[in-house]
C-alpha cells in the first residue's frame, strides 16, 4: 500500500489534532462506544494524544439509528456526570451528530449543529444517496455549512477510472456549491484499500478537504490510525486540515 504514500512515517500526534469533530465515543446509541467505560477508555486514548476538544457525533438514520436530538441530549447530560473530573478538567466536549442522507433526513427539524451552523452528514458506504445534490442545495439555502464525512470511503467513487476527474466529479461539484469534506485519518494508512487510497490521493492534492477526524468508534482503533506514511506536501496539508477544525469548536 506504500504507492503513494511512500516518503515518511508520521504518528497521529504530529497532525497536531487538538479538536477532533467526528467520533461515535457517546454510549449505547450507535455502533461506537457501548458503554461509559468504554467512552472514558477512548478520551483517556485521545487526551493522551494531544485531543482538547471534542465534538460528538453518534449516527443518526431512521432505519439504523433513530436518535432524536433529545435522546442525544440526554444521552449526552449523562456522559458529562460519569466522565472522571481529571478527564471533565481537561476536556471540552461538544454534542453534534452524524445525519445519514436518506429518504427521512428532511424531516429532520431540529438538527445538532457545530459553530456557524454547521452540520454532519453521510452517505451508505456501498450505497450513494441519490438525493444528496438536492439535500445540500436545500441545506445552504437554509442558512446550514454541510459537511460530507469520508468521501474516500464510498465505494462508488472507486473502481477503475475512480481517480480520475470524471468520476469524482459529484464532489467537486459539492465542494464548488459550498459544501466542505471531512477525511478520515485512518483512511491514511490504506486500511479501507488502494481505491479509497486512491481517491483520497486526488482530494488531498487538489485541496478538496477541509477537516480531518478520527470517527473512532472504540478505544483499540487508535491503534489502527496512528501510524501513516505521506509525503512532506501532503503532510502539511493534513496538518492544515487539523487546524482548521478548531474554528468548528
Amino acid at each position: 500500500m506504500n504507492f503513494f504514500f511512500n516518503r515518511h512515517r508520521y504518528s497521529f500526534r504530529d497532525v497536531g489534532m487538538t479538536t477532533d469533530i467526528h467520533c461515535h465515543i457517546l454510549p449505547g446509541v450507535d455502533d461506537g462506544a457501548g458503554n461509559m467505560d468504554s467512552s472514558v477508555e477512548i478520551f483517556e486514548r485521545l487526551y493522551n494524544a494531544g485531543v482538547k476538544q471534542i465534538v460528538l457525533t453518534p449516527h443518526v438514520s431512521k432505519g439504523i439509528y433513530p436518535n432524536t436530538t433529545q435522546i442525544l441530549v440526554s444521552g449526552f447530560a449523562l456522559l458529562a456526570d460519569f466522565i472522571p473530573v481529571n478527564l471533565k478538567d481537561a476536556l471540552s466536549l461538544k454534542l453534534g451528530a452524524e445525519y445519514m442522507i436518506d429518504d427521512y433526513f428532511e424531516e429532520i427539524t431540529d438538527p445538532l449543529v457545530y459553530r456557524n451552523n454547521t452540520i454532519l452528514i453521510e452517505m451508505s458506504y456501498s450505497s450513494r444517496s441519490s438525493n444528496i445534490m438536492d439535500v445540500v442545495f436545500n441545506l445552504l439555502n437554509k442558512g446550514y455549512n454541510p459537511i460530507l464525512a469520508h468521501p474516500e470511503r464510498y465505494v462508488f467513487y472507486q473502481g477503475p477510472g475512480h481517480h480520475t476527474p470524471n468520476r469524482l466529479q459529484e464532489l467537486e461539484k459539492l465542494v464548488d456549491m459550498g459544501c466542505a469534506l471531512q477525511l478520515n485519518i485512518q483512511s491514511l494508512t490504506g486500511s479501507y484499500g488502494e481505491g479509497s487510497l486512491k481517491v483520497l490521493k486526488y482530494l488531498l492534492d487538489h485541496d478538496y478537504y477541509s477537516y480531518i477526524a478520527t470517527d473512532i468508534h472504540s478505544a483499540g482503533q487508535f491503534d489502527l490510525f496512528k501510524d501513516f506514511k505521506v509525503n512532506s506536501s501532503q503532510f502539511e496539508k493534513i496538518r492544515q486540515l487539523a487546524v482548521n477544525n478548531d474554528r468548528l469548536f
